[in-house]
């Protein structure tokens, strides 16, 4: 592999879990405030919330097989 691919695979592993996380984050805001119902098999359950000093902290627990349907696989993760 040449140094230039090396670079776009990094690249597309990279992108890949930038939108693995926005969407992590996007389910869990999206339950917090209502807008999905979080509870048994839902994509985002949350756990628990504290407040405190200007900040929210949010307890999670996602189910990565749902949120994987709204990524698309990079060419290193996808099925062969």
């Amino acid at each position: 592999m040449s140094l230039l691919q090396t670079i776009v695979a990094e690249d597309e592993i990279e992108v890949y879990l930038k939108q693995k996380h926005f969407h992590t984050i996007q389910s869990v805001l999206n339950t917090y405030v209502g807008n999905s119902p979080g509870g048994i098999g839902d994509l985002c359950t949350i756990a628990g919330i504290e407040y405190g000093s200007g900040h929210t902290v949010i307890e999670a627990e996602i189910k990565i097989e749902l949120l994987t349907d709204r990524i698309e696989p990079c060419d290193h993760c996808g099925p062969d």
